[in-house]
């Protein structure tokens, strides 16, 4: 799914909540929040809580590594 793309793609650069995945990508935060639910559950993402935000980053540094190589080569 090209939304999920583009949600591991800001990830790799930064730990982000929904708002600013929100605001980065142009999408509703309701589809936002069901993507990271499905990479959640896939255990490609996971979660801290600031106060009521959740904090999401990616579970592993092999994912990251992954993203950043697809970034540089396109």
């Amino acid at each position: 799914d090209s939304t999920r793309i583009k949600i591991l793609t800001c990830l790799s650069m930064m730990n982000m909540c929904v708002n600013d995945l929100s605001t980065v990508l142009g999408i509703n935060q309701t589809t936002i929040s069901h993507q990271l639910k499905q990479l959640k559950d896939q255990n490609i993402v996971e979660y801290r809580r600031e106060g009521k935000i959740l904090v999401y980053s990616l579970t592993d540094h092999s994912v990251n590594d992954m993203m950043m190589y697809a970034l540089r080569a396109f």
